[in-house]
């Protein structure tokens, strides 16, 4: 239960590290939330739309942002380039996830 709008539940965290995993930077790039640099093998998460942050920074984006608008918390928005990524966990009918992204 959500005690207040943009506050993640449990099940919100999970739903984002269910589509959104964490997991190993494979290359160097930077990271548009904080503007460091992102080495090999740190913990990101990458978006649909293939653009990585550092998973810590693109969690307080989630939050912040839910807290800040009228955004869902089972929606991110791309910070680099604004593309919405659904966070939902629809049921493709034979056990897969789907991850919903809308322009």
């Amino acid at each position: 239960m959500r005690t207040r709008k943009g506050i993640p539940t449990d099940q919100d965290l999970e739903a984002l590290n269910e589509t959104l995993p964490v997991l190993p930077a494979k290359a160097s790039g930077l990271c548009v939330i904080c503007l460091d640099e992102v080495s090999s093998g740190e913990s990101v998460r990458e978006l649909t739309c293939q653009h990585i942050f550092h998973a810590e920074c693109l969690d307080t984006w989630w939050q912040r942002s839910a807290r800040s608008r009228s955004t869902s918390i089972r929606e991110i928005s791309c910070p680099t380039c604004r593309q919405r990524h659904s966070l939902e966990r629809p049921n493709s009918g034979n056990g897969e996830v789907i991850l919903e992204v809308t322009v």
